[in-house]
């Protein structure tokens, strides 16, 4: 009896260790079973997220391509084909799926033949077209409005310049709701022109004030291929088996809601199989909703026939055979790694999130700011530049990287020196780590040209040093121009283009000053034309126009290179004698001035004589200052005037 009880005794333990033991192993064999049905779903999950991702990053790569070129138009009063040419080549560099983009301005019908004549300086042949009954293109009939490609980029499209938009109404369509909603619009699924396949167009209107009316000015188009969409998003990907579905849930009609199928398996599917597990819902699936240019597009990604199954692997049969310890210690290490792989691929995850979200600012904020950007190394080879920053220069990007930025763009002065300058505030910003700001510079451009510039120096800082430096800079020329212009209206007279009042109590309160100081005389000439009024009167304005600029000419020819001669107003004229010995060489002007005022002269064909009546006041003799000395001039001048004998007085103290 003991001897059966031990028996049963050693055979119930084993049974018992073998009952543990297996339930441990069937512990971890459904551990290790829903690990990898989780990495399936994982895996497919990342897959399809990593799709949807890469396509609505190149969507919105477009809207930027479109924002940039909308920027240019917004920024400049008139856009050549050449600047839309270097710069749409910078946007559409590497950028495979945009096929193309081209500027279309609205174009009245009876402006028509004036906008072909214009185009076909730069464009031989340029008319506006339609696509004929034999899919040709032939001249557009008469209508009220035309929406012409101008310009496209690449210009291997130029054979469709002219091509009239609103001539289908498919793309009619696209314009008007553009306009309409005033911002990026897509079209439906539509015959591309150039590719003759499925592609989307997208268009975004320029609108702009004029005389406080704002009308609409044109339109900016790009043209996707929505093939080459799917392909240029999943290029970087390494995932395969999975289907890609692409529908456009606005459309109307439920035949054009599909916008493509594409299986990116190594083995061709047929599209109907795609589509009937698509319809189905077979497999795994995910979805998501993009607003596509006011457009909703559904971008479904399945799982291909024979991926991502979920399968019972024979490696959960070896565990369930296996010890007690083998298999506790297998689960633990397992049930540790899972662990600290979904930490890991969550870290992972999170900041790949983060660099993508900063990265799309970043190219928004380059491709969008209308000034030009450009960053170099500390040997002053540029190794970054925005597309604003090639065209306000008039280059290629490809031409500007790697090149020295001082060697290549030259910062001059004025007299086309080389400027020391901008090689100095290089040096000192490496140096102290500070940024500079310089408001006055000049640039010189591709062809030869040069803008005015202001632009701000910044360091690059490493860990613990200046890597290298950013120059923002934006062209100044016009803002410069219109600064001078304002100058001279404001200081000179704008009929004669002698200098004003202001402008000449400016120069002769220097004189003063400078008298003063080195003891020589200030002379002034106060001059008022004789028998002036009965000719303006007579003749009228214009001819007492042409009498006033031509007696200022002959004030200039009379004066030295260091007199100022001005008008008051009227006919009343004034110059500043500076720096004289003695009075004579005032005296000396007036008598030169008589003598140029006896030539008669010409108006209409007719000659009339002209004399002027003029009275001389010196510093200091005369006048303690700038308003009594212009004072006495004109009280010697009245004395001219009322003795016809004379042509000139000096002033004399009562």
């Amino acid at each position: 009896m003991s001897f059966f009880r031990s028996i049963w005794g050693d055979y119930f333990f084993s049974v018992l260790v073998l009952m543990v033991s297996l339930g441990i192993s069937l512990g971890i064999a459904w551990h290790y079973q829903k690990s990898t049905n989780d990495l399936v779903y994982a895996g497919f999950s990342k897959a399809a997220q990593d799709r949807i991702s890469m396509i609505r990053n190149q969507l919105n790569y477009n809207v930027k391509i479109l924002h940039s070129i909308s920027s240019l138009y917004n920024s400049s009063d008139s856009v050549d084909a050449r600047e839309f040419h270097v710069f749409a080549g910078q946007l559409l560099e590497d950028v495979g799926f945009v096929r193309g983009v081209s500027w279309v301005p609205v174009v009245k019908g009876p402006d028509r033949k004036a906008f072909e004549k214009s185009a076909q300086s730069w464009a031989p042949g340029f008319q506006i077209s339609e696509v004929d009954e034999h899919g040709g293109l032939s001249p557009a009939p008469l209508r009220d409005h035309y929406f012409p490609i101008t310009f496209v980029e690449p210009l291997r499209d130029r054979k469709y310049l002219g091509f009239n938009y609103g001539s289908e109404p498919a793309r009619a369509s696209l314009l008007e709701r553009a306009k309409t909603l005033r911002q990026i619009t897509s079209s439906e699924k539509i015959e591309l022109l150039s590719l003759q396949e499925p592609g989307v167009l997208f268009a975004e209107p320029i609108f702009k004030t004029r005389n406080e009316q704002e009308t609409l000015q044109g339109y900016v188009l790009s043209v996707v291929s929505l093939n080459d969409l799917v392909s240029a998003a999943l290029t970087p990907l390494t995932y395969e088996g999975v289907n890609i579905i692409l529908k456009d849930t606005s459309a109307i009609r439920e035949e054009d809601r599909i916008l493509h199928v594409h299986s990116s398996r190594l083995k061709k599917i047929a599209e109907s199989e795609i589509l009937e597990d698509y319809y189905s819902r077979r497999g795994l699936s995910e979805n998501a909703i993009i607003n596509v240019g006011g457009r909703q597009w559904e971008v479904t990604i399945q799982a291909a026939r024979g991926y991502y199954s979920i399968e019972t692997p024979s490696t959960s049969y070896a565990i369930i055979g296996a010890g007690v310890v083998f298999s506790t210690m297998l689960f633990f290490f397992m049930f540790s790694r899972i662990n600290e792989n979904d930490r890991i691929s969550r870290k992972v995850s999170d900041r790949t999130g983060e660099l993508q979200q900063a990265k799309s600012q970043m190219e928004t904020i380059l491709f969008s700011t209308k000034d030009g950007i450009i960053g170099m190394d500390r040997s002053e080879k540029i190794t970054f530049c925005n597309p604003m920053a090639a065209s306000i220069l008039g280059y290629f990007k490809r031409d500007i990287m790697g090149a020295s930025f001082q060697k290549l763009i030259v910062p001059s002065t004025e007299d086309g020196e080389k400027s020391e300058e901008t090689g100095n505030a290089l040096r000192k910003v490496l140096e102290s780590g500070d940024s500079i700001t310089i408001s006055d510079q000049l640039f010189w451009k591709r062809d030869g040209t040069s803008i005015e510039v202001e632009y701000t120096l910044s360091p690059i800082l490493g860990d613990n040093d200046i890597d290298g430096l950013v120059l923002t800079f934006r062209d100044i020329s016009e803002r410069r121009q219109m600064e001078r212009k304002l100058e001279q209206m404001a200081r000179f007279d704008q009929l004669t283009g002698l200098a004003n009042r202001a402008a000449f109590l400016d120069q002769l309160k220097m004189a003063i000053a400078r008298s003063k100081r080195t003891a020589k005389k200030v002379g002034i000439i106060y001059i008022d034309l004789n028998n002036f009024k009965p000719i303006n009167d007579t003749l009228g304005h214009a001819a007492g126009d042409i009498m006033l600029k031509g007696f200022a000419d002959r004030l200039r020819k009379s004066c030295r290179d260091y007199d100022y001669p001005a008008r008051l107003g009227g006919d009343e004229f004034i110059v500043m004698v500076d720096n004289l010995d003695a009075k004579d060489g005032a005296i000396r002007m007036a008598e030169r001035l008589i003598e140029n005022l006896r030539e008669p002269f010409k108006i209409y064909d007719k000659t009339y004589q002209m004399s002027g009546s003029m009275g001389l006041a010196f510093f200091p003799d005369d006048a303690a200052g700038h308003d009594e000395l212009i004072t006495h001039a004109d009280s010697a001048m009245y004395k001219a005037k009322k003795d016809k004998s004379l042509s000139y007085a000096l002033y004399e103290k009562p």
